[in-house]
């Protein structure tokens, strides 16, 4: 019986056979048994090579990148300082960075020309929104809602919180005073900030007409891999606040949505982005085309992160001096050019610079 199942299990054996190997003697049907054995095995090796053959990956999609005339804000972007030491950023991103791939994601919540978001971001922010107002419950004085902009989550402070005199949170607080501030804030409020190393991303530098060094900040969570603290830098950050008399009015919780990544794309050096910069080969707002005798003050890899991508991915940032008639006593003017980082093969719309910008 057991030498039957063990036919039957391998398929395409007679009858016939089955019962004439019953009807022989022991030695036979060992015999018999050890040929069917072995043919069992060299099914089930089959099946097995079979099974584990590798796969053919599937391929990565095409992506598009956003154009100069649908680019963000008004005027061009650039930095009014002294020397390109002035400007400084947290990126945790370096030059000798050793990345061969990074994310890619796409954006869920794009807007239109009217500055309307199309795809319905509810249930994302009310999510959001449920989660920041349980951190905030035990908070007093506080209102929290979703931004104006509906995509972030505001807790605003009613009336607004009076820092010790010996911090200084006002718009013209220089590098060291934010630093001080900063890290009081997350002593202060690390429930809300709800982060494994919150990380104090004081950036810009840049001077204004009257000569003011102004600078920014936000915190964002420098743990993890290199890839998640860039991806944290760019989509993951608190900021705070201030009102026209240095209060804090205001902590802003921005996560943006990342629930649909595209995938892991392969990125190009930073040499092969220059080389691509100087062919042309960019996104800028800034009404200067680039020539051979243009030098690069300054890299960085971001990520794009405006309303209007239709993807999140990222980019090599470079900062160039640039013409600038208007500017006195030694300013600079350094305008903004970006590559894509994704290798020039997945970009269905490779950029090319044609004199436009806002």
């Amino acid at each position: 019986m057991r030498n039957e199942i063990l036919l039957n299990a391998i398929g395409d054996i007679s009858d016939e056979l089955i019962l004439s190997a019953e009807n022989v003697g022991n030695i036979k049907k060992h015999k018999i048994i050890k040929y069917v054995a072995s043919a069992a095995c060299f099914l089930l090796l089959t099946t097995v090579v079979i099974l584990n053959f590798p796969q053919k990956k599937a391929e990565l999609p095409m992506l598009t990148v956003m154009d100069n005339d649908t680019a963000d804000g008004f005027g061009y972007e650039a930095l009014m300082a002294y020397r390109i030491s002035d400007l400084t950023n947290a990126n945790p991103w370096s030059e000798d960075a050793k990345l061969s791939t990074l994310p890619v994601y796409k954006n869920l919540y794009t807007y239109d020309v009217n500055g309307e978001v199309v795809g319905n971001a509810d249930e994302y922010t009310e999510r959001l929104l449920k989660s920041v107002s349980k951190k905030a419950k035990n908070m007093s004085g506080v209102k929290v809602g979703k931004s104006l902009g509906g995509m972030e989550i505001d807790i605003e402070f009613v009336p607004e919180v009076v820092l010790d005199g010996k911090y200084n949170f006002g718009f013209d607080a220089s590098f060291e005073e934010l630093t001080s501030v900063g890290s009081f804030f997350i002593d202060e409020y690390r429930r809300i900030i709800d982060m494994k190393k919150p990380t104090l991303n004081i950036y810009n530098g840049d001077y204004d007409i009257y000569g003011r060094q102004l600078y920014n900040m936000f915190l964002y969570d420098n743990s993890g891999s290199l890839t998640d603290r860039i991806i944290n830098y760019h989509f993951n950050r608190v900021y705070f606040h201030p009102d026209d008399y240095g209060r804090l009015c205001r902590i802003r919780i921005e996560k943006t949505d990342l629930s649909h990544k595209v995938g892991d794309y392969p990125i190009i050096s930073l040499e092969d982005a220059k080389e691509l910069l100087f062919e042309g080969k960019y996104i800028t707002t800034v009404p200067y085309r680039l020539t051979d005798n243009d030098k690069v003050a300054k890299s960085e890899l971001v990520y794009r992160n405006g309303g209007t991508e239709k993807y999140y991915m990222p980019y090599y940032k470079f900062f160039i001096e640039v013409p600038n008639e208007n500017l006195k006593n030694g300013l600079k003017d350094f305008g903004l050019y970006y590559v894509p980082a994704v290798e020039s093969k997945y970009i269905s719309n490779m950029p090319v610079w044609d004199g436009s910008f806002n």
